[in-house]
């Protein structure tokens, strides 16, 4: 993307280039409210642009994108520019704003710029004047959408394979089932080569690569495991198997032991591969914190998107409350880790006892905790927020050495405003949070 946008720029004459740019800084307020009036008229648009939001925020950020897109000129900016890009299409992604409305308006944008940059031509410009311009708007704008483009579809995908492996939690004994079925498939295999062998003295009808362990490997392993060393290194050892065995039809007595043990030596190490497979069963399709029984963060987004669609459709308000334990490194550093940990297990225990079915409760990362409180109002989440700050201020977690630990947190909390972007009322919660704990600790502050 990088070589493409210089590209653009290198090859356009820069006389041509300043003049486009005169035309958008003339002209960038009509674009902008052109853009969103068609926008808006367009009623899939309607779920995420209403009047009041596009007059206070977007039209100003709409403008000032115009500006930055047709003036840069500085190669050391382009870097800072197309992060800017990837980072409307990761928002893009976060709103769930489809990508054929984000192309709709890309559109919009180009043809305008088009058609503006076609009237200011005076009589005397040629086509070849004209033919550039329209190519440098093109080709720029079209370097811009591939940019928002690619980070839409890398935050869609990432979320889609976090969402599948949340859904899939419920499936997780399956697939381990499944692991240690066509485990028991390779060692099936194996005495039916050792049978023929002992009946026929070769095992010419035991292909391995037809075997269903071999055909599961093939198909279903690397599709479960795309990026597992298992996965690669199984494939390898049915390679270096097949080898083995070709050798065994030539051989007799002593030799045909030799090769056999072989031959066994690498369906263990498949079998020991398989074991690696089930760990990963395991970890990838557990989706709480281990030490707090807490939803691991990675589950975030997608819940988040989740409760941000109930809430529009059924216009509610969930809450965040956005939790950290008060001067937790001095209980690391003075009573050391496992005492660490224990004030962690404990918090997260007085967590899941203090929410209800329908809330959701992290481990947002060390000793921060996040809760979602589904369908509440603004008192409801302030007050639960100081009942769980009463909690914690409560208990007393048992040391080695006979003695006690007490533990207090500050809690920060932001209601849902509809904002279709959920990293705003993340936002404002971390915001809140670090309010308590500037202003002393072990307190609450919701907004």
């Amino acid at each position: 993307m990088r070589d493409n946008l210089l590209k653009t720029y290198r090859e356009c004459p820069i006389e041509i280039r300043r003049q486009v740019l005169t035309v958008i800084e003339q002209h960038e307020a009509e674009l902008t409210v052109d853009f969103y009036r068609q926008l808006m008229a367009f009623p899939p648009s309607a779920v995420f642009l209403d009047h009041e939001m596009v007059q206070q925020r977007l039209i100003q950020s709409m403008r000032r994108w115009l500006l930055d897109v047709f003036s840069l000129s500085a190669e050391q900016r382009v870097d800072d520019f197309l992060a800017h890009q990837i980072h409307i299409g990761t928002v893009h992604a976060r709103i769930e704003l489809p990508m054929y409305l984000v192309n709709r308006g890309m559109m919009i944008i180009k043809s305008g710029a088009v058609r503006h940059f076609v009237a200011a031509l005076d009589a005397e410009a040629g086509r070849q004047q004209m033919m550039e311009g329209i190519q440098f708007i093109d080709a720029l704008l079209d370097s811009c959408l591939t940019a928002i483009n690619q980070a839409y579809l890398e935050q869609v995908t990432s979320a889609e394979k976090e969402a599948h492996s949340l859904r899939m939690q419920t499936s997780s004994l399956n697939l381990s089932v499944e692991c240690e079925r066509m485990r028991a498939e390779l060692f099936d295999w194996f005495r039916e080569l050792l049978t023929e062998i002992g009946l026929h003295g070769s095992g010419h009808h035991c292909d391995v690569h037809c075997s269903p362990f071999a055909l599961w490997v093939r198909h279903k392993a690397t599709f479960y495991f795309p990026h597992s060393k298992e996965t690669h290194e199984m494939t390898e050892m049915l390679v270096r198997l097949n080898e083995v065995l070709a050798t065994l039809a030539e051989a007799e007595g002593k030799d045909q032991s030799i090769i056999l043990k072989k031959a066994n030596d690498c369906i263990s190490r498949l079998s020991w591969h398989m074991d690696g497979l089930i760990d990963h069963v395991a970890e990838e399709q557990n989706s709480k914190d281990v030490l707090t029984q807490l939803l691991s963060r990675r589950f975030l987004a997608a819940i988040l998107q989740n409760e941000i669609r109930v809430a529009t459709k059924n216009q509610e308000r969930f809450g965040l409350l956005m939790l950290d334990l008060d001067d937790f490194k001095v209980i690391n550093d003075t009573h050391g880790h496992d005492a660490g940990d224990a004030v962690l297990k404990k918090v997260g225990e007085t967590m899941l006892h203090a929410i209800r079915p329908t809330d959701f409760a992290f481990r947002y990362g060390g000793e921060e905790m996040l809760l979602i409180l589904t369908n509440v109002t603004p008192s409801e989440l302030a007050n639960q927020a100081e009942r769980l700050r009463q909690a914690i201020a409560a208990l007393a977690v048992p040391l080695k050495d006979g003695g006690e630990l007490h533990v207090t947190a500050s809690i920060g909390g932001a209601l849902y405003d509809y904002h279709p972007d959920y990293e705003r009322t993340l936002k404002l919660a971390d915001e809140n949070l670090y309010r308590s704990k500037h202003e002393g600790k072990n307190r609450v502050t919701c907004g």
